[in-house]
This record gives C-alpha cells, sequence and structure tokens, in this order.
C-alpha cells in the first residue's frame, strides 16, 4: 500500500510530494477541531526511515553483486534506481535539517570579502535605528559581523512551502486551547536519528552469524556527507549545510548528495558559505538539536563492531588529571589543543585527527579563543568602564556645543569604540558559555558509550 510508483526513485519522489506538499494540510489546523499531534509528532520518522531501509537494501545487493547479479551492481538498471532513489532521500533529509523559517531575509555581506554572502532571518540580526549614520541606507549585523543593509530592496520574503515554521503555535483561547500548527522540530529530530541509526534486518538472514554484517548505517557508504551536515549542527557552522539562495534562481534546498556523481566515488557537495551567487540561508538550531547530534553520533556511529564509523574519534574530548587523560593528549604536543576554564581552573584537552571534521578539536580551540578574549586587559570590564568614562564625557562636550561638528565626531568615536568592546566582551563571554557547556556534555557521552560510566 505504500508503493507509489513503478520503481524506486517514483516512490521516493511520491514520498518527497507527500511529505512537503502535504505539509500544510496535515500540519496546519486551518478549519478542524484539533489536530493529531501524536501522529505529527512521527510524521517525518516514516519517510526517513523508508530512505535508510531502501539504503541497506541497496547495500547488500551491493554487497553481494557476485551471486546476484552478472555485472557490478551499480550498472544494473536495479543499482541505478536505488542509487538515485537514495540520494534523493538524501537530500530530502538534509533539506529538512536545514528549513529555514518563513519570513524576511536579508542580504549580509563580509566586509572583507564581497563573495561572503549569506541570508540571516530579520530576527537574527543586530540592528538598532538610534546608532545609525546614514538613514538612507541603515545598516544591521549577523552573527559574523556580516553587514546587512536592513532595506525591502536587499531582502528576500521566503514563504511557506519552501520553508516551513520551526516549532509550535497556539490558538487565541486562554481556556480551550488548540495547536494552530505543528512545525518542523520533530522531524529534525527523526532526520537525525535516521542519518545515523545503523541497525538492518533482512528476513531470512541469520543476523546472530555476525553483528557487523548488519550494522549498516548510511554513514558507510556516505561518511563525509554525513559527518559534514552532523559537524555543522554540532559546532554551529550553520552556513556549511544550509540551504540556498542563488542568483536567478531563487530559494534552492540543501543538498547532501550529487546524484550525476557514482555512489562509488561519493563526495561533500560543495557548500562552504563563500559564493556571492549562492548564499546560504541561516537556518535556526536548538541546542538539543545540537546535542542530539552528539548523542546519535556516539551511540549509534561509534561501532565497537566495526574499524570504519568512528565519531567519537572526532569528538574526544579529555579532563586534566582524570580517568581519561592518556598520554596521547600530552601538554605542549602541537596537535593537541587546550582549554583552561575561568571558573573552575578545569583544563579540556583533544586531539587532532587530521580530519575535516575535526569536533572536538575545533571546540576545545574556540572555547581557548573565548577565554583569552575574555582574560585580554583591553576588553576587562575595567577598561570597558574606563571607555564608558571617556564617552561620556565626550558626550558632555558635545552637549555643551552641539554646533561643534569636531566635539561631535569625537563623542560618536569615542562611543563607537566603547560599543566595540562591550560587544566583543559579550559575544566571547557567550560562545565561551555554549562552548564549555557543549565540551561538558561532549566528554559526559565518551564517559558514558566509551568507559561504561553511569551517569
Amino acid at each position: 500500500p505504500f508503493d507509489f510508483g513503478a520503481n524506486f526513485r517514483e516512490i521516493q519522489e511520491a514520498r518527497y510530494v507527500r511529505y512537503k506538499n502535504y505539509f500544510i494540510f496535515s500540519n496546519y489546523l486551518r478549519h478542524r477541531l484539533r489536530l493529531n499531534f501524536g501522529r505529527l509528532m512521527y510524521r517525518g520518522y516514516s519517510s526517513f526511515m523508508r530512505v535508510l531501509n531502501n539504503y541497506q537494501y541497496m547495500y547488500m545487493y551491493r554487497a553481494n553483486e557476485d551471486k546476484l547479479f552478472d555485472r557490478p551492481f551499480f550498472e544494473t538498471d536495479l543499482g541505478q534506481d536505488m542509487a538515485t532513489a537514495v540520494g534523493n532521500g538524501l537530500n530530502m533529509i538534509s533539506e529538512v535539517v536545514a528549513m529555514p523559517e518563513p519570513g524576511r531575509y536579508y542580504r549580509c555581506v563580509n566586509p572583507e570579502n564581497a563573495n561572503d554572502v549569506a541570508y540571516y532571518p530579520s530576527w537574527y540580526i543586530s540592528y538598532s535605528s538610534i546608532q545609525q549614520t546614514d538613514p538612507t541606507n541603515p545598516i544591521g549585523y549577523g552573527t559574523d559581523r556580516e553587514e546587512c543593509v536592513m532595506l525591502e530592496s536587499n531582502s528576500e520574503v521566503l514563504e511557506v512551502g519552501n520553508t516551513q515554521p520551526l516549532f509550535l503555535n497556539f490558538g487565541d483561547d486562554f481556556v480551550s486551547w488548540e495547536f494552530t500548527y505543528v512545525g518542523t522540530y520533530f522531524d529534525k529530530q527523526d532526520a537525525i536519528f535516521a542519518l545515523t541509526y545503523p541497525r538492518a534486518f533482512f528476513p531470512r538472514m541469520d543476523q546472530a552469524v555476525d553483528r557487523r554484517s548488519y550494522s549498516i548505517s548510511l554513514a558507510r557508504l556516505y561518511e563525509p556527507e554525513v559527518m559534514n551536515l552532523l559537524s555543522g549542527m554540532v559546532t554551529r557552522n550553520k552556513k556549511s549545510f544550509a540551504s540556498r539562495y542563488v542568483d536567478g534562481v531563487g530559494f534552492t534546498p540543501a543538498a547532501m548528495i550529487d546524484i550525476n556523481q557514482s555512489v562509488d566515488s561519493v563526495g561533500v557537495v560543495a557548500n562552504d558559505g563563500v559564493s556571492a551567487g549562492n548564499a546560504p540561508i541561516i537556518p535556526p538550531l536548538f541546542t538539543n538539536l545540537q546535542r542530539q547530534g552528539v548523542l546519535y553520533g556516539m551511540a549509534f556511529l561509534s561501532s565497537p563492531l566495526d574499524t570504519s564509523l568512528d565519531f567519537s574519534k572526532h569528538t574526544r574530548v579529555v579532563l586534566e588529571g582524570a580517568m581519561d587523560d592518556v598520554g596521547a593528549f600530552a601538554e605542549g604536543d602541537p596537535d593537541v589543543a587546550s582549554c583552561r576554564l575561568l571558573e573552575s581552573g578545569q583544563v579540556y584537552r583533544a586531539r587532532s585527527t587530521g580530519s575535516a571534521f575535526d569536533i572536538g578539536y575545533q571546540q576545545v580551540q574556540e572555547c581557548a579563543e573565548h577565554v583569552a578574549v575574555l582574560e585580554d586587559p583591553a576588553y576587562s570590564w575595567e577598561a570597558i568602564e574606563a571607555q564608558f568614562v571617556i564617552t561620556e564625557a565626550a558626550k558632555d562636550a558635545h552637549f555643551a556645543d552641539p554646533t561643534d561638528e569636531a566635539l561631535k565626531l569625537a563623542y560618536w568615536t569615542e562611543d563607537e569604540e566603547y560599543d566595540r568592546l562591550r560587544r566583543v566582551r559579550n559575544r566571547a563571554y557567550s560562545r565561551y558559555t555554549t562552548t564549555q557547556q557543549l565540551l561538558q556534555y561532549i566528554r559526559r557521552m565518551h564517559l558514558v558509550f566509551e568507559h561504561g560510566i553511569d551517569l
């Protein structure tokens, strides 16, 4: 009853249409009395797990191609059909993970690199109407200090369809309220689960003979693609897995797989966020989705039954002096990064694996960078307070003689420096806080899955 097509490609296309085009009918209340909340929580799960099921059968046929086919499996019509269907399915999953919310998005450009362009939602941009030197060209800022011209002519409105809300909305009734829509949050959770889940089941095959043969996650054939998405989520590098706004084309969903490329020579779809005509659209990312990327990766992609699915090697973080602090993390090694926490003095360490997905090493380095800023006397609270005194003095001098342009310029200059100092320190403290929390979480997951610690 679930076959909506003559081959795997058509079935996957029908699955994609049912998920995406019927979202507004199934997930929005419209004129119904209530939504079936329980069913909507697992709406994406069935679609994503069927993609995984197709992939695992494709993997099984490929592994047994000498017994089942007279030529390499991917040279057969069935192999090409299944590979295309699986590629389209993975692209559907990545589209859901990177799904932005409806609304107005402003085009933001890195002032140091005109090709580094991104589209930020209006609520994500730091903007103050008071601090505008040119009201005809108002400037806001992205999270990496990209400059965003806050004019409609420099924006795009993304409507429901290609985009969907992330979470929930409630009705106006305070007593017998009802959900008016259910967003993509639960679907994003299930997408991460499907990308990492390894267990396969094939009828009439004895799985007790060799459990390794039936641990078949998507990372077996698509490890770079899966790791690119998971590492982007965990490290909050949203541009690396985002959907795109392409000049002359418009909204383009995120894609993990180039379906025109052979499965035997797969590679990560280029998605580095540095292209003026192919700009990433910054998606929403909750902290618990970030943590679930760590959890599912550690639980499912670090199998003791093989030598390839080792997500944990990319995320291994240790605490100085603890049971997991072994010789490989010795201080002074150029391949080892360390970060001493400000409050507790605890030191986290991670060793580089030389991989593009050095999650733990990158996070420890980021932690150390933020600590260096917070310990820099130039950004201390004392320096900020001293700059505040200077700014206030310049302000008083300016208001004493408002017609003096030199005093006005001096006040604006000092005020801008005061804002810069506060911004740098606040940004460093905010990111230091989230990074140290992530390091603690990653290490706890290692203690559970690698050392069997009962937390």
